[in-house]
């Protein structure tokens, strides 16, 4: 009897966890706001995780069915060039244009195959563990624990439940054309707008913590540049 009802149980439970994927999802698309002010700080970081590896893998995966279908005439003038040079090459070398040609076939093969996005759920969790860190980070300058309503202290796992959820408009890549660039300015949103609700912040703290990463980037390379710019002036000073 137990062998009849497991199964029944199981499909059950996936239902509901699918359910509830898609309506959290939608919430925090729809309404960001209202989805972080009651979003837990702890409790583990393997849903959060989870959550934003298979929003961002559907993003992905839909995008190139998208590119697939639409692709065609890239991956003609691709061809096109590689017979070009396979010609070329056959001019010298005899035998090399068609090593050339089964170059091309393997990497139009990965480009348009499926390489991308079997390589999007490890590429994402480097991305979301790199992120969490220097929000955290962000947050440990900006934020006062317990001032405002904000958090007593202030945990790497909240940073990283925040860069999760954060990701959810990341499935907008599902949109043909446009999907990619909207998507990318969604997750930004998103995201500063749970900075501000779970740390209760303004939104110019909040912003600055939710682009952090960015922001030190950015910060080292003109750091780098004006370096670079005095030691040129230094430079011409001494020969002039």
């Amino acid at each position: 009897m137990n062998t009849h009802t497991e199964p029944a149980f199981e499909r059950s439970q996936a239902w509901a966890w699918m359910d509830r994927f898609f309506r959290d999802l939608w919430n925090i698309i729809t309404r960001p706001t209202a989805f972080f002010a009651r979003m837990p700080r702890e409790g583990g970081i393997t849903g959060p995780l989870v959550f934003a590896l298979i929003t961002h893998w559907l993003g992905a995966a839909i995008e190139f069915l998208w590119q697939s279908a639409t692709g065609g005439a890239m991956l003609r003038v691709f061809n096109d060039l590689f017979q070009v040079a396979g010609e070329v090459a056959d001019v010298d070398h005899p035998g090399r244009a068609a090593l050339l040609l089964q170059a091309r076939d393997r990497l139009a093969h990965w480009i348009w195959g499926t390489g991308a996005v079997l390589l999007d759920p490890f590429l994402t969790m480097a991305s979301i563990l790199f992120t969490s860190w220097m929000v955290f980070v962000g947050a440990r300058l900006l934020v006062t624990p317990g001032r405002a309503g904000a958090p007593d202290r202030i945990r790497f796992e909240t940073a990283l439940r925040i860069v999760c959820y954060g990701m959810s408009p990341a499935i907008l890549a599902a949109v043909p054309f446009i999907g990619l660039v909207i998507s990318k300015i969604c997750v930004v949103i998103v995201t500063v707008i749970g900075a501000r609700e779970v740390y209760r912040t303004g939104t110019a703290r909040a912003t600055a913590i939710a682009l952090f990463p960015k922001l030190l980037f950015l910060a080292i390379l003109l750091s780098g540049f004006l370096l670079f710019a005095v030691l040129v002036i230094q430079g011409l000073m001494l020969l002039f």
